[in-house]
């Protein structure tokens, strides 16, 4: 028959003579997941308390204790296929650049054009230094920022407030920079917020974002939600540095 969803359970193999299930969770209008046919797909990390596995193009990470049983530990655990589309076809009114910068971690830009009252993330530049095994300069990540503005008219740039070097290089070069919010708890609020109510979109182009969308996750480490890991939040801090400092002023937040 049709799969319309997944249940989750845990079992207590203390005793193999009379294996019980402890805790359960079933998942909703699901329709397709490897785990459903591969056990070995599901990644389970006894030492971060983390069992994951994707499913109709997303990836889903829970925890687990014995006293709550699962708990879904994504920041933005309501984000879906269907919050991402393209941007209209018509010239944009306005637009912005967001940028967390690295220079070991990953650096995300994303580029914002204004249809309307909605802003679109038509475009990203991700470049992770690590992975390519080579750093770049706050030249080159300048260079990087020019060609993603792609000769457009851009208002402002906000960039992470931190990021001392590379605000200086982009002044120097004539960039109108803004210093961001990094406010990281009530970020996280207005952009939820932002995508809930549609005042931000994501495109499809933007496929480190989208990534990181669905691997974004709470620390639940110190026993509360009031911190995330510090792991996969590269697009989604300068997303939340776009949020905080331009979209939510101007909705009078």
């Amino acid at each position: 028959g049709e799969t319309t969803g997944i249940k989750l359970s845990m079992f207590d193999l203390s005793d193999p003579d009379e294996i019980r299930e402890v805790n359960r969770i079933v998942i909703p209008g699901i329709t397709w997941a490897p785990a459903i046919d591969d056990y070995k797909s599901i990644l389970v990390d006894a030492e971060k308390n983390l069992i994951g596995f994707y499913c109709d193009g997303r990836y889903l990470v829970y925890s687990y204790d014995s006293e709550n049983g699962f708990d879904r530990m994504l920041v933005y655990d309501f984000f879906e296929e269907s919050m991402v589309r393209p941007a209209p076809a018509e010239p944009a009114d306005r637009w912005v650049i967001s940028c967390d910068y690295g220079t070991v971690n990953p650096t995300s830009m994303g580029l914002w054009g204004k249809w309307g009252g909605v802003w679109y993330r038509v475009q990203e530049y991700y470049y992770d230094a690590r992975a390519a095994r080579r750093q770049q300069t706050d030249q080159e990540y300048a260079q990087r920022l020019r060609e993603l503005a792609g000769g457009r008219e851009i208002e402002a740039v906000v960039v992470d407030p931190s990021a001392a070097s590379f605000l200086e290089v982009l002044r120097r070069e004539g960039w109108h920079v803004r210093k961001a919010d990094n406010e990281v708890l009530s970020g996280i609020r207005q952009t939820a917020d932002a995508l809930k109510q549609g005042k931000i979109v994501i495109c499809p182009p933007c496929t480190d974002a989208i990534r990181e969308f669905a691997s974004y996750c709470w620390d639940l480490s110190a026993g509360d939600r009031d911190r995330v890991r510090k792991e996969f939040d590269h697009a989604m801090d300068e997303i939340r540095y776009f949020v905080a400092t331009v979209v939510a002023p101007e909705e009078g937040e």
